[in-house]
């Protein structure tokens, strides 16, 4: 899926003149673009591949008219020695929102997503020789919803978020090494403008999320609460795109999950078109 995505992801496109917020917003978009580096990849509150930087790259149509969106992602490992551990994945994506204008606004959102590490190493025996070639994969289901206007502060909202995940086991293939269970998050976040100070900008952001995870089976791992992150994140529209900086950090309390507590850092780039 990553080569997919490569194809997808030619940054051939004109830098235009800025435009405002508001026309990310109101404009309908066909496919947004996004290059992400990341100092380390984290996801459900594993390391992935160490403390090693990865590019990023999605791929996605906007919601169509049914709440659908497909998405292509990709994680490239920066350092190639480390390449075992890029991934490729498929997303089909849905959100709707209810009572858009009320305090009781919710949004419902869910996705599928089939992922896959293409350069799994081989399984070896005892003398070397090649017993497995399969390919770690598997599949993940994520249902939830935000309540986006519930709790009114500083003409901004804090948003409160659920979701549910449910992952299958990492090899498909290996019955006998099923892993597949549930997880759940638990999410605080709050976004609001700021006063631009970057020249050429039409519009600035800043914000962060807080959240907490709690793991039942999935991945073997012991069930409880097992990590939460923080993260600050600020946002500059400018040049008719998005550039996103944000700050992360995992207090770990399950070593199933992670052996440490992590900090990571990332910046992305985001076009529509």
């Amino acid at each position: 899926m990553k080569s997919l995505i490569f194809l997808l992801l030619s940054l051939s496109a004109m830098l235009l003149k800025g435009v405002s917020a508001d026309a990310f917003e109101t404009k309908n978009y066909l496919f947004t673009g996004d290059i992400t580096w990341a100092s380390k990849y984290m996801i459900d509150g594993f390391n992935v591949g160490g403390d090693k930087p990865v590019f990023q790259l999605a791929a996605k149509t906007d919601h169509l008219p049914t709440g659908l969106s497909l998405m292509l992602w990709t994680s490239i490992q920066a350092d190639r020695k480390n390449k075992q551990y890029d991934e490729q994945d498929v997303f089909l994506m849905y959100s709707r929102d209810l009572l858009k204008e009320k305090r009781y606004a919710l949004n419902l959102h869910g996705y599928y997503d089939y992922w896959i590490f293409p350069n799994t190493e081989p399984t070896r025996d005892d003398f070397g020789r090649i017993t497995s070639t399969v390919k770690e994969h598997g599949d993940k289901f994520q249902l939830g919803f935000s309540m986006p206007r519930l709790f009114p502060l500083f003409d901004s909202y804090l948003v409160p978020t659920y979701n549910a995940y449910y992952m299958f086991y990492w090899e498909r293939d290996r019955k006998d090494l099923d892993r597949s269970g549930t997880s759940h998050q638990f999410q605080l976040e709050y976004f609001r403008p700021i006063r631009i100070f970057i020249p050429g900008a039409n519009y600035q952001y800043a914000g962060g999320k807080l959240g907490t995870h709690y793991y039942d089976g999935a991945f073997d791992v012991k069930a409880g609460i097992t990590h939460s992150t923080a993260s600050f994140d600020t946002g500059v529209y400018a040049l008719n795109s998005i550039f996103i900086a944000s700050l992360n950090y995992q207090w770990t309390y399950e070593e199933q999950v992670n052996e440490s507590d992590e900090f990571w850092t990332t910046f992305s780039y985001v076009k529509k078109y």
